[in-house]
């Protein structure tokens, strides 16, 4: 289904009639799990409502649509212990996370793998 070449091209041609008929799709969780990539990136704001975030949001959405990626957008309403359970589930679930918060370094330093990629702002 993904084009590998080392499969049989015949193999590979009755694979996707059989996927055609049945209106098979590919399940994209299915397909993070085998590539270790979602291709999300999570933004975690204090205030949806705050206009100050409404130009960041934008600019982050084209900039990683161009690179192929798309935006998760949590609004934590301004509460730490909500804060601390969307640094943890984001790292989990998205490629990167990016924090608009005074004092996440130190909040989310505990909750994030070295590999894990975020920023704060």
């Amino acid at each position: 289904m993904n084009g590998n070449p080392s499969v049989d091209a015949a193999l590979a041609e009755r694979v996707r009639a059989a996927a055609e008929e049945l209106n098979y799709s590919a399940s994209p969780l299915a397909r993070s799990l085998v590539l270790g990539k979602t291709n999300t990136i999570a933004v975690v704001v204090p205030d949806l409502a705050n206009p100050t975030f409404h130009g960041v949001l934008r600019g982050l959405s084209r900039a990683a649509s161009h690179d192929g990626y798309h935006i998760l957008i949590a609004d934590s309403a301004e509460a730490v212990a909500e804060e601390r359970i969307l640094a943890a589930e984001t790292r989990r679930r998205c490629d990167g996370s990016s924090y608009a918060r005074r004092g996440w370094p130190r909040l989310i330093s505990n909750s994030c793998s070295k590999s894990s990629s975020r920023s704060c702002w």
